[in-house]
């Protein structure tokens, strides 16, 4: 998998270094899923699912999870409502826009040391990434309790308390207070000092042959071919490379280019890099055939 979101200023002269994020494949209760572990604000590390096409981090607010951060702030939108996921009219994440000033990003929850993202503004200032803290999940159906996690397989695997957007959309949200803000992508608010702003997922590293399935078989492990019985690589872990790089840029060049509408105005806070579009783009081609009418 892919993500990139590019900003609209120039990684300078210097030798420009990326952050490697720690991602986790686990099989849960839905299938293998692919998780990030968080610790927010200092507080406690919870795993959340990893989603390349939602925008905002969706986390279950707990006082033990969320440290420094509170459950909601005067100058953010309260009582926001999140549509998720395919079944996004019933589907949904009511909570308050919080600032955190910094994340942390763990291997797993095992982990004592992790990765840490400060918050700051592209010229370098202090600065807080805009997440929701849920208070409410609803699915049409039934209203979850926050504080028990989801997906959870009883002895394999704890489970997630949320969700987390990595997709390189950008949207605004109006609370119940009347307060409006413009969100994206934790990946996208993120300054890595010497780069270029956006990411790279590198999920494919890890063969599905080493998730802890708890004896039972890994769902789709087959869909793509045999699996790698070792990995190549020094480290096989999954990963988010964040910080775009002149280098890591000149491995995914396009041979071939179109050119298309970015997704609008909205770019993402702290980085201004610009916003994508959240569907697909619809092309017009022509084909010719020789003595035939062109068909469109």
């Amino acid at each position: 998998m892919l993500a990139l979101a590019f900003s609209s200023f120039a990684a300078p002269d210097a030798i420009a270094q990326s952050v490697d994020i720690p991602l986790q494949l686990v099989e849960s209760s839905q299938g293998v899923r692919l998780i990030i572990n968080v610790g927010i604000g200092g507080g406690a590390q919870r795993s959340y699912l990893f989603d390349t096409g939602s925008n905002l981090f969706n986390a279950a607010y707990s006082a033990s999870a969320f440290g420094t951060v509170p459950a909601s702030a005067d100058n953010l939108p309260t009582g926001v409502v999140y549509k998720y996921g395919d079944n996004a009219a019933t589907n949904t994440f009511v909570g308050n826009f919080v600032g955190a000033s910094s994340l942390t990003f763990y291997p797993d929850l095992t982990s004592t040391s992790g990765v840490t993202l400060n918050a700051t503004t592209a010229a370098g200032a202090p600065s807080t990434f805009t997440m929701n803290a849920v208070y409410q999940h609803t699915d049409g159906t039934k209203t979850y309790d926050t504080s028990l996690p989801l997906q959870s397989i009883p002895g394999v695997f704890g489970g997630v308390y949320g969700i987390f957007g990595a997709g390189t959309m950008v949207s605004q949200a109006t609370g119940t207070n009347g307060a409006t803000a413009t969100y994206g992508s934790i990946l996208g608010q993120a300054v890595v000092p010497g780069t270029t702003a956006g990411y790279v997922v590198a999920a494919n590293g890890q063969s599905l042959s080493s998730v802890n399935t708890g004896g039972a078989p890994v769902q789709g492990s087959s869909v793509n071919g045999p699996q790698p019985s070792q990995c190549v690589l020094s480290s096989c872990g999954p990963s988010v490379i964040l910080g775009l790089t002149p280098a890591l840029l000149a491995q995914f060049r396009p041979v071939n280019t179109m050119a298309a509408a970015s997704g609008g105005s909205l770019t993402f806070p702290n980085t201004g890099a610009p916003s994508s579009a959240e569907f697909g783009i619809n092309m017009t081609v022509t084909v010719r055939a020789p003595g035939q009418t062109p068909i469109r």
